[in-house]
């Protein structure tokens, strides 16, 4: 019985000198250290992706509104000038009829 509880003392005693870590500290701690910084890069580099792409989805948004109040104005100009070179032939076409 002796024998027995002795041998579970040693053993518990080998199990607090065993190092925390599986690799030499130097190495586990070079290795957290890259390991950090990459995540850091990567979420760097998904902020700056992110910040692009919604000045992407901003700029075509505004490019198109521009384009189509330019399409609007130039087809309001026609339908004008149209009016004043021909002003009977208005009412008989209606293919020229824009609303704003």
């Amino acid at each position: 019985m002796s024998e027995t509880s002795n041998q579970l003392i040693t053993y518990s005693t080998d199990l607090r000198n065993v190092s925390s870590t599986l690799l030499p500290e130097n190495l586990a701690s070079l290795i957290t250290a890259i390991a950090l910084a990459a995540r850091l890069s990567i979420r760097c580099s998904s902020l700056l992706i992110e910040a692009l792409l919604e000045s992407v989805k901003y700029s075509t948004s505004f490019t198109f509104g521009v384009s189509r109040h330019v399409i609007i104005n130039a087809l309001s100009t026609a339908k004008k000038l149209h009016e004043l070179a021909a002003p009977n032939s208005l009412e008989s076409s209606k293919a020229l009829s824009v609303d704003r």
